[in-house]
């Protein structure tokens, strides 16, 4: 990231206040301001379970490769909306549109509510 001030890369900033401006700061520069907190970077939101106390997404079911698709087209044949479908099985709506769009996989425990409430198959099957 970069330092506001000074314009050099650093990997860790300071958030300061600088003649009631807030802005990320270098160790070496924060000095000009009042510290407010440490800043570091967050890390992506894709790399975590919504469902779990933050732990990376790690041994999710081997899941079928359209698995979104054959979650949409079973809720639209019985003519659910998302959020009927996010309800049912106690998620967000936000969280079943990313599991629909396949930006996120459901946890493991959620599979078999979807496989039995849309009457689908989503693990992949052994041949």
């Amino acid at each position: 990231m970069e330092c506001e001030l000074c314009g050099k890369d650093f990997s860790q900033l300071k958030s300061v206040n600088v003649e009631g401006s807030l802005l990320l700061a270098c160790y070496g520069c924060a000095a000009h301001g009042v510290e407010n907190k440490v800043y570091k970077p967050r890390k992506s939101y894709s790399d975590y379970s919504p469902f779990s106390s933050g732990m990376p997404i790690a041994g999710n079911l081997d899941l079928a490769e359209n698995y979104g698709m054959l979650i949409k087209k079973a809720r639209e044949s019985r003519k659910w909306t998302i959020d009927d479908l996010a309800k049912k099985i106690s998620l967000k709506n936000s969280t079943m549109q990313k599991i629909e769009n396949q930006s996120l996989k459901p946890e493991d425990k959620y599979v078999p509510k979807l496989e039995s409430l849309l009457g689908i198959r989503l693990k992949k099957t052994e041949q």
